[in-house]
């Protein structure tokens, strides 16, 4: 069974809300460089409110963010496409997980692939991720997490500070940390 999610319902999977362990595997189509990153004029994660969102001190890009929580349920992100600068971002990530380059940003503008050459680019690359090692795309997920999320207006870090668990580390900056990966997934839900 094929499912395809647009928008988010508000659970903590976010753009993954459908997912459980009887999937083999999760694609991922459209996505960008995470929030700060010069890799695309669109580039944020999650929510144009957070300027830069770390986890574990790096970076995240939504790739990441939704990789890891599949791999939680067992189930691997096996192929992505998007921007250039996030598919340098996957292949430092797993190597193994397919990745299809459709477009890349350079300073506010976008330089894309024909659409047609993107659909048979994305398709190519779809069928031969799917005929690989799936697990081998499966990320090793944190026993222990840490997120600072940084936002361009001071007042949302002292609001979100108020979500159970978190801190008010900075200026523009909070952080929370947490050995349960769903429970940042659902702090990401409340405060981005």
């Amino acid at each position: 069974m094929v499912k395809l999610i647009r928008a988010w319902a508000g659970h903590p999977l976010c753009m993954l809300q459908e997912l459980d362990e009887t999937f083999h595997a999760v694609m991922m189509v459209g996505y960008h460089a995470a929030a700060g990153s010069e890799a695309n004029s669109l580039a944020h994660t999650l929510s144009s409110d957070a300027i830069l969102v770390k986890l574990n001190g790096k970076p995240a890009p939504e790739f990441l963010v939704h990789a890891l929580a599949s791999s939680m349920l067992g189930v691997p992100t096996v192929f992505v496409t998007g921007d250039k600068g996030l598919m340098d971002e996957v292949q430092q990530t797993n190597s193994a997980i397919g990745r299809c380059a459709v477009k890349e940003g350079r300073g506010q503008s976008t330089i894309s692939m024909a659409p047609g050459a993107a659909i048979s680019a994305i398709r190519a690359g779809a069928e031969k991720a799917l005929k690989g090692d799936l697990k081998k795309s499966l990320l090793e997920v944190p026993k222990h997490t840490i997120l600072e999320i940084t936002y361009g207006n001071p007042n949302l870090a002292y609001r979100h500070s108020w979500y159970p668990g978190c801190k008010h580390i900075g200026n523009r900056t909070i952080r929370f940390e947490t050995d349960d990966y769903f429970e940042a997934l659902r702090m990401l839900n409340y405060v981005t």
